[in-house]
């Protein structure tokens, strides 16, 4: 059966549903294009070759295709198809006749099937009966009437509305007595009475006035779903498949299957179309941007997709929508992730920065502030301007506040730091100075003991009381400032007594040498020089002066060195030029000894000549 002008095969008579010619069809009428335009879906079952095509033709104007007079009563309509009203928007299905032969007694699987899906899916259902049949049980399709009607009661509460369209009824019968006849068959129905088409005024008036009733009367606009013109093909094809395989009808579960699919399918055109939303590009623009700034943007953001996506859903399941629009926050939220983080770690460098030089201004000010006092504030700054963004990426803002807090304080301890050593440097300088300046009221600076012991002695003293009087001065210093200032100011002083310790020193090495002149002359005096060692002879005073310098030779080891060796030598020099003296006296003795026992001895011998007598025996 090929499709005239203005109509299409639904469903075909081996069954099989042809969404795409149905989704075509649909989509080819502007006014569905509109998902608040309402229409009505308008279906007619009842026996083959009953008129149900010419009927709805007559009705709407549609185009479907009627029974040739000529030919033997046979099947026109094979299958469901659909066609629709000029106006106003009705979608009216013809379904194909009962009884029919082709199909034979038999097989009333597809007539039931077609009845089922034609209730399910339409608002209002017209079921063609001759007024012949009423009252025979099994005439014209009486029992799949009966099954229509129980099932009916199954949709509750969104009962498609029934109207029996009587035809061929004469003027002779009582309207009345057969509508209690059909009462007691079909029960609740609404009716109307059609005359044959023989006689072709009444006809048209009585077509015209049901016509009207199901156009602007309780028939129409009433759709039982609230679903949109583009989801009728999804859902009459999902109906379709359930009554085929014999499943239990659930409508609203029809609606949110459909309302997923569209859902998401909105869903993906609104994210797709992201690159081309200002808002969305203002997000990633360069410059210098705050969290405050960005989570106004992103609301607009997610405003205006949202406000998109509203409007394609705005006939869709509300469970479904909703929570569809929450995936699309969730997703556009997390597509930002990556940016807000970048954006948070600019600003907290920069907000870093700025808090910084703020932060050292305050803190050159004074000494007491406590470190939480100084960087609450700008902590204080970065939570509000994060604070509407913290509801949405916690984990992130809350580490990159921990980095935040760490560095205001890492370097506010620092700065407290730094001016504290500064501070106490500048305090421990001047006690320093002050005490260094009273060192000559010290004895030790204007009395020179001979003894490097002695000397020590006064120097340990001198470090002593000094010390203890700079300790008592900077008792609340940073340690380790006042310990360095501490340590500078025992080598200065140990520097300014260098020279005193020096003119000490000499003096010694000049006391011991000459206390040393009269002792040594009597030891080589008494002594065989042959036998006799310098080191020997010196070794004694030079002991003495390491005795008593050992503890001074700790701190001036070059000047202990240098004079200990000065008096070596000037000991040795000595020692060797008294023993050469001593030992030149003792031969200038010897000779003048020998000189008179040869004078002697030649006196003697002259006299022993005169005398006769014998010479000296020496």
């Amino acid at each position: 059966m090929e499709a005239l002008p203005g109509t299409i095969e639904m469903i075909s008579g081996g069954g099989a549903y042809n969404a795409a010619d149905v989704e075509s069809f649909i989509g080819s009428h502007g006014e569905f294009s509109d998902k608040t335009t309402p229409f009505t879906v308008v279906s007619i079952i009842g026996p083959q070759s009953s008129g149900k095509s010419y009927l709805l033709n007559s009705l709407f104007g549609t185009n479907f295709g009627v029974m040739d007079a000529s030919l033997e009563r046979t099947q026109t309509t094979k299958g469901i198809w659909l066609a629709k009203c000029i106006r106003p928007s009705i979608l009216v299905m013809d379904v194909e006749g009962s009884d029919g032969l082709e199909r034979g007694e038999d097989d009333t699987s597809f007539e039931n099937q077609s009845a089922l899906f034609s209730l399910v899916v339409s608002d209002i259902i017209l079921v063609n009966m001759w007024l012949h049949d009423i009252g025979r049980l099994k005439a014209g399709s009486l029992p799949l009437f009966r099954l229509i009607f129980q099932e009916r009661k199954k949709l509750e509460p969104h009962q498609t509305k029934v109207v029996l369209v009587i035809r061929d009824f004469d003027k002779e019968s009582s309207e009345d007595s057969v509508i209690k006849q059909l009462v007691r068959i079909l029960e609740q129905f609404s009716h109307a009475t059609i005359p044959p088409k023989s006689d072709r005024e009444e006809f048209n008036k009585k077509c015209a006035e049901l016509r009207g009733g199901l156009v602007t009367g309780n028939f129409a606009g009433l759709r039982q779903h609230n679903t949109s013109a583009s989801a009728f093909s999804y859902n009459a094809h999902r109906i379709w498949q359930d009554v085929r395989q014999n499943k239990k009808l659930d409508l609203p579960s029809y609606k949110k299957a459909y309302s997923d699919m569209q859902c998401n399918k909105v869903k993906n055109n609104v994210l797709a179309s992201l690159g081309s939303c200002e808002n969305f590009r203002a997000l990633f623009k360069d410059g210098t941007i705050n969290p405050r700034d960005f989570s106004k943007e992103m609301n607009q953001l997610l405003e205006s997709i949202t406000t998109k996506y509203d409007k394609e859903s705005v006939d869709m399941d509300v469970s479904v929508a909703t929570e569809t629009r929450n995936e699309i926050i969730v997703q556009i939220k997390q597509l930002l992730e990556n940016r807000c983080e970048t954006m948070l770690k600019k600003y907290a460098d920069n907000h870093i920065s700025e808090s910084k030089k703020e932060i050292g201004k305050t803190m050159s000010n004074t000494l007491t502030v406590s470190v939480d006092s100084v960087i609450g504030p700008f902590l204080a700054t970065f939570d509000y301007q994060c604070e509407d963004l913290r509801r949405i990426y916690e984990t992130s803002i809350t580490e990159i506040r921990t980095k935040v807090e760490c560095d205001l304080r890492n370097f506010a301890v620092d700065t407290a730091n730094e001016i504290q050593e500064a501070y106490s440097r500048m305090q421990c300088n001047e006690v320093k100075n002050n005490l260094l300046a009273s060192l000559e009221s010290y004895e030790i600076f204007n009395s020179i003991t001979a003894n490097p012991q002695d000397f020590f002695n006064e120097m340990v003293l001198l470090m002593e009381s000094i010390t203890i009087r700079y300790d008592e001065e900077i008792v609340d210093m940073d340690e380790s400032v006042s310990t360095e200032i501490r340590t500078e100011m025992i080598m200065q002083i140990k520097q300014l007594l260098q020279n005193p310790c020096e003119t000490m020193l000499k003096k010694y090495v000049d006391n011991i040498f000459s206390e040393s002149k009269k002792e040594i002359g009597n030891v080589l005096s008494n002594t065989d020089l042959a036998t006799v060692s310098v080191d020997t002879v010196i070794g004694k005073f030079l002991a003495k002066f390491d005795h008593e310098s050992q503890d001074l030779g700790k701190i001036y080891e070059v000047s202990v060195t240098e004079n200990r060796a000065k008096l070596e030598v000037v000991l040795r020099n000595y020692v060797v030029d008294k023993a050469k003296k001593i030992q030149r006296n003792r031969d200038a003795a010897r000779t003048a000894a020998e000189v008179g026992i040869n004078l002697l001895r030649a006196t003697l011998w002259g006299l022993s000549a005169v005398t006769g007598t014998n010479g000296p025996d020496f």
